[in-house]
């Protein structure tokens, strides 16, 4: 398995969540209702050596 998504409809819109493995990295993609917030732990199962949290609004514009 290399991909999985997942999406579901609340009172405040819509949630979705999911993940990909490509080139040996792991990309996960989370997307939440206009003015909502979500708080999101990732837990490595070992240690890493490098990580890179890239976070797009609404607009598309990139933080990291």
């Amino acid at each position: 398995m290399t991909r999985v998504a997942k999406s579901v409809q609340t009172p405040f819109g819509r949630v979705a969540s999911g993940w990909q493995i490509s080139d040996g990295f792991v990309t996960l993609t989370i997307a939440v209702p206009a003015g909502a917030q979500a708080i999101v732990r990732v837990t490595p199962a070992e240690k890493t050596t490098e990580s890179v949290l890239v976070h797009t609004n609404s607009a598309g514009k990139q933080h990291r």
